[in-house]
């Protein structure tokens, strides 16, 4: 698929999501830390393999793994933020507190994704004795080979055994010796990362659904936190108040009183245009500039936001 044509799909992918809103019936379930939100390929919690059901998402627990085998999986962690675990990559659930969500890396590579950080939530992400403390909105990977932590966007604070660094917008750190910031390249991005943004593009689109849902049926909203969007089928971010919040690739998640006040249906979503990355109001700027294709892996996708499969599920179809 060309540039132009995927920056065209993902248009109308929103623009969809956003007037279904209108047609739809409202529903508002709870998530909490640690919800196995979606996956696609051979996933497994606790040993079991997943097999995901339409509107019913499986927990990870304290003390339980999370482990993919030619397969992706999406995880909740607090409001506003998701953690993307790629292909042959594992996880163990340490705390699922919102107030101090804790999860160690085993293997692998995983992405997380802080859209937002709410009051009184905390995130820590753990490798090889590493702690890695999320300040921050932003965008941050962890890779077991080579062992490193990479800040695309946002700030993290990383304690080792011997020392303590805390690192912002496009640096990295090695995982397995003395913790040092150096610059990389955010460009130099791999298949996880082009998933990880087309989520993050479908995971705005539910939140224009959501916050219809939830304008229609005159629900207070005031803190913000996870909403149902019955046209994706899928839990999504929704602010409260009027704001309006940007993920780090610049995509707007609105708020039941942004989307009474100001959304009106384009197809360029929210002035927001991928080839370039940018989006107007989001003072941070995205956190990376790639544009590309959804995925085509042909690995079937199941779970969350079962409309459009994920970013990858409807290219294949």
């Amino acid at each position: 698929m060309s540039r132009a044509n995927s920056i065209r799909f993902t248009s109308l992918v929103l623009a969809l999501g956003g007037l279904a809103g209108i047609s739809h019936g409202q529903q508002v379930l709870s998530a909490q830390s640690g919800t196995v939100h979606y996956t696609e390929g051979t996933v497994y919690l606790d040993g079991r393999e997943l097999h995901p059901k339409f509107g019913q998402f499986p927990t990870l627990r304290p003390g339980e793994e999370l482990r993919t085998e030619g397969g992706r999986a999406e995880v909740l962690l607090t409001p506003g933020a998701f953690l993307r675990v790629g292909d042959h990559s594992a996880v163990r659930m340490i705390d699922n507190r919102l107030s101090d969500t804790r999860i160690e890396v085993l293997e692998g590579s995983v992405i997380a994704e802080c859209d937002a950080l709410l009051k009184d939530n905390a995130i820590t992400l753990l490798y090889a004795g590493n702690t890695i403390r999320l300040e921050k909105h932003g965008l941050y990977r962890v890779d077991a080979s080579p062992a490193q932590l990479r800040v695309f966007d946002g700030e993290a604070v990383v304690e080792s055994a011997s020392d303590e660094l805390t690192l912002k917008r496009g640096k990295e750190t090695p995982l397995d010796g003395e913790v040092v910031a150096e610059k990389f390249n955010r460009k130099a991005v791999d298949g996880l990362d082009y998933w990880d943004a087309d989520r993050s593009a479908l995971l705005a689109a539910a939140s224009v659904n959501a916050s219809q849902s939830l304008l229609n049926s005159n629900s207070p909203w005031n803190s913000g936190g996870w909403g149902w969007s019955p046209y994706y089928g899928m839990y999504t971010f929704v602010p409260g108040g009027g704001a309006l919040v940007y993920s780090p690739f610049g995509w707007q998640f609105w708020s039941p009183v942004a989307m009474a006040v100001y959304y009106v249906p384009t197809s360029s979503y929210g002035g927001s245009s991928r080839s370039s990355g940018g989006s107007s109001g989001n003072s941070g700027g995205p956190a990376t500039t790639i544009s590309h294709s959804p995925s085509s892996s042909g690995v079937g996708a199941s779970g969350g936001g079962a409309r459009g499969g994920g970013g990858g599920g409807r290219s294949g179809r």
